[in-house]
């Protein structure tokens, strides 16, 4: 008599403790937003004289996925702004706002010296959960720039149609 109702006991608390497991990793994998991509982007900067009047820049652009699903990427961009020699109409716009107001939004207002939008098919750039990868551009600048800010975005397959993803900017100081 006693048996079968332990083998009742038993199977229900087996079955609890299957539900209460899966619960606990549902939550967690909501928690911490498993179902979307995370991402670590990191820049690496050769500046090699060219000619009297050019700079060749290299920009190796690492991406690292630290999540836990695979990352897609479908577009990126680059830029290569002038921060040195401060253009003369920026450095008086600079001034104008006391060196703070209306002058926070920095990356848009540095002259552009160049940039590289690149789309990739969906499913050709894809990086797996613990890699990295990585992708170069060359670029030419004007030789006399001395400082560049490099910006780089890759846009979250996940979170299209919205303009979400990875950003990353790096200071540059150009060899002489």
């Amino acid at each position: 008599m006693f048996g079968g109702i332990g083998s009742i006991i038993q199977a229900a608390a087996t079955v609890l403790g299957v539900l209460i497991g899966a619960g606990w990793t549902i939550y967690l994998f909501m928690h911490r937003r498993g179902e979307f991509p995370r991402a670590n982007i990191t820049h690496k900067i050769i500046d090699r004289r060219i000619e009297d009047d050019k700079i060749f820049l290299r920009v190796d652009v690492s991406i690292a996925n630290v999540g836990d699903v695979l990352l897609q990427i479908e577009h990126g961009i680059v830029r290569v702004n002038q921060i040195l020699p401060v253009p003369e109409d920026l450095l008086e716009a600079i001034n104008a706002s006391g060196g703070t107001d209306d002058f926070n939004d920095s990356e848009t207002k540095w002259p552009n010296l160049v940039a590289c939008e690149q789309d990739w098919i969906i499913e050709m750039f894809e990086i797996e959960p613990t890699e990295t990868d990585e992708v170069n551009y060359d670029f030419v600048v004007p030789f006399g720039v001395k400082t560049v800010e490099v910006y780089t975005y890759f846009r979250n397959v996940k979170k299209r149609p919205r303009e979400i993803g990875w950003g990353h900017t790096s200071i540059h100081e150009i060899a002489d």
